[in-house]
C-alpha cells in the first residue's frame, strides 16, 4: 500500500510520462485535453505501458496499451481526435483469449483502467 506522499509522487511521475508520450509543448505534439492527459496518466499508473502509435488513422491518434502480464492482461488502444484532442473511443481486451470491448465514453474507459489497476495491484 502506498503512503500519501508516495502516491502523490507516483501520480506526478505518471502525469509527466503522459506529457512526454504526447510530446506536450513540442513540434509534432499530439493535441490532448486535460481529461485525455489524465486518462493516459492513469494508464501509466495502472502499469498499462502506453505507447503512441506513430500513424494517424481516420483523423485520430491511437495510444496503445498493454499490461504485458501474461495470460491475465489488459491490452488495446485509446483513440484521440487529432483536431480536438478528446478521447473518441477505446478498444480494450481483458486476457489473451478475452473478447474485445469497445468503450464509447471517457467515464467507461477511466473505470476500465481503474478496475485493472485495482485487480492487478499496480496502484492504490
Amino acid at each position: 500500500m502506498l503512503t500519501g506522499q508516495a502516491r502523490r509522487e507516483a501520480r506526478q511521475q505518471a502525469q509527466e510520462a503522459a506529457g512526454e508520450l504526447l510530446r506536450a509543448g513540442r513540434p509534432g505534439a499530439v493535441r490532448a485535453t486535460q481529461v485525455t492527459r489524465q486518462v493516459i496518466a492513469l494508464a501509466f499508473e495502472a502499469g498499462l505501458n502506453p505507447e503512441l502509435d506513430p500513424q494517424v488513422r481516420h483523423g485520430a491518434h491511437r495510444v496503445l496499451l498493454d499490461s504485458r502480464s501474461g495470460d491475465d492482461c489488459l491490452f488495446g488502444g485509446i483513440d484521440i481526435g487529432a483536431r480536438t484532442g478528446s478521447i473518441l473511443r477505446a478498444y480494450l481486451t481483458r486476457s489473451r483469449w478475452g473478447e474485445e470491448r469497445r468503450y464509447e465514453h471517457v467515464a467507461e474507459i477511466r473505470d476500465a483502467v481503474k478496475a485493472w489497476a485495482r485487480t492487478s495491484g499496480e496502484t492504490r
